[in-house]
């Protein structure tokens, strides 16, 4: 697989060899967090997104499973929030407090460390509380897109 680093002059040539490998380097950490969860499947590519009517380059992590089974706790997406005491949170992560939104059908964050952000959702079938017959689904996606922060 391409790393960012040998796409970097193409994607972010207007960042520093730095900003391309701490990109790279929180890309890799992310990745390594989603692979974690057992039975789900990650892809991963590069390309752009859009946050706050600005448009950013970088990694787009897709983590699709099935929460057959799982604890209610059992949450990917929570693997990458900064809890305090938390692998994200001693690798130097933080939230962005300003930018999450939380519901029955997902779930919305930002985490920021030193240049590079992520956006993390969460989607899921929350279910119908006018219906009790209605049984949602197992499924989930999260989507994590990161970037270097441009100054």
């Amino acid at each position: 697989m391409l790393g960012i680093m040998m796409i970097s002059p193409i994607l972010f040539g207007y960042w520093s060899a730095a900003s391309g490998a701490e990109l790279d380097e929180v890309c890799d950490f992310a990745y390594a967090k989603l692979r974690s969860v057992r039975g789900a499947q990650v892809a991963r590519t590069i390309g752009g997104f859009t946050y706050r009517d600005r448009q950013y380059q970088g990694c787009i992590l897709t983590l699709t499973g099935d929460g057959t089974g799982s604890a209610d706790g059992d949450i990917p997406q929570s693997l990458l929030y900064p809890f305090e005491d938390s692998t994200s949170y001693k690798a130097g992560w933080r939230p962005d407090i300003e930018s999450e939104a939380d519901g029955p059908d997902g779930t919305f964050f930002r985490i920021v460390r030193g240049n590079t952000f992520c956006l993390v959702e969460g989607r899921w079938d929350g279910g119908d509380d006018s219906d009790p017959t209605y049984v949602p689904s197992d499924r989930y996606e999260v989507i994590v897109q990161c970037s270097s922060v441009i100054r």
